[in-house]
């Protein structure tokens, strides 16, 4: 395993002893950042940044980040993932009973600790499920927006467009979490 120093000073690559490639910033408690900030301190150095680095490696290299940008904040979500679904068709089918009955354990287990009616917690949880889903959503698409980076005509196109899509994506993920 190894790190590199990036372009931008704040963006560290990890490579793996596969040859596998990931970039973290520095600051914002990425899973990385612990082990990165330990390997300094037993003396390692990060590679330094190839200042002549072809468009074609940096554009490989800025869309991979896009990638493994929004892959951690999937899998931040997905965790949980089938309870969120479960929580949100529970809540739904309560609803669609006119908020009538028993609303089941999905939306019980948030109404009961949060002090809420079981109309007011499913309605708190369609609302966040709208909002994940739209977020999901934007993700995927930013992600796509990775094309831009890979169509970019020069280093600092491709820049832009790069520093745009994650700004964006930070912006997105700060909704989620």
């Amino acid at each position: 395993m190894t790190y590199r120093l990036t372009a931008d000073p704040k963006t560290i690559q990890y490579v793996d002893g596969a040859g596998r490639e990931w970039t973290f910033d520095l600051g914002t408690g990425h899973r990385f950042e612990d082990e990165y900030e330990a390997w300094l301190a037993e003396g390692n150095t990060a590679e330094p940044y190839q200042v002549g680095e072809s468009l074609d490696a940096l554009k490989e290299r800025l869309t991979n980040a896009i990638d493994v940008k929004v892959a951690d904040i999937y899998s931040n979500w997905m965790r949980f993932a089938q309870e969120y679904l479960e929580r949100q068709a529970a809540a739904q089918a309560f609803k669609d009973a006119g908020y009538v009955g028993d609303p089941g354990p999905w939306v019980t287990a948030f109404a009961v600790p949060a002090g809420k009616t079981n109309q007011e917690a499913t309605d708190i949880i369609l609302a966040q499920s709208v909002m994940l889903n739209g977020a999901l959503a934007t993700l995927g698409a930013l992600r796509m927006r990775k094309y831009e980076v890979i169509g970019a005509a020069d280093p600092a196109a491709a820049q832009a467009s790069y520093d745009d899509i994650m700004a964006k994506i930070d912006q997105t993920a700060a909704q989620i979490h």
